[in-house]
């Protein structure tokens, strides 16, 4: 069996960072702690008081955990798409 290679487009998409960021290790962390919360039996209200999260603040770092994996955790950039022009 031969493999031939692809032609590279960007070495950017090949750069990987091994290390994550503290935010990202922190968020990491805080839903683990939340699966074992949740079981060991406690309830979510009470697991999510532990942690100190709201229901949406969790569902949301969830969702973008399970879409994106551990870089879905970084923080997005809050800048607005549409700024209105001044006059």
């Amino acid at each position: 069996m031969q493999i031939k290679s692809l032609p590279v487009k960007s070495c950017r998409s090949f750069q990987m960072n091994d290390t994550l960021s503290a935010e990202v290790c922190e968020r990491l962390c805080w839903l683990e702690l939340f699966r074992r919360l949740r079981e060991e039996g406690c309830s979510e209200a009470i697991a999510l008081a532990a942690i100190g999260w709201s229901r949406a603040t969790y569902y949301r770092w969830r969702k973008r955990y399970l879409s994106d994996g551990s870089s879905g955790l970084c923080a997005k950039s809050r800048r607005p798409r549409h700024v209105p022009l001044s006059r």
